[in-house]
């Protein structure tokens, strides 16, 4: 997977129709997607280990401690 930077992109058969998502993700497998990152203010007092244990979180901690985006 590849991480591409954007700013705006524009409907291919609108121009007046677009977005603006933080990033776009290619890969072999499904080809090139909006990424969007959120950040939630309500955790922001959070490290990334205590953030990762909220049950609303969007990462998960493995048996091996190693942290995965929940999918």
């Amino acid at each position: 997977m590849k991480i591409h930077k954007c700013w705006v992109v524009l409907w291919n058969t609108n121009s007046i129709i677009g977005a603006s998502p933080d990033a776009l993700a290619s890969s072999s497998c499904c080809g090139v997607r909006p990424l969007e990152v959120k950040s939630p203010f309500t955790h922001r007092n959070l490290s990334i280990l205590e953030f990762a244990s909220q049950p609303n979180s969007s990462l998960y901690m493995t048996s091996s401690r190693e942290m995965k985006l929940k999918t």
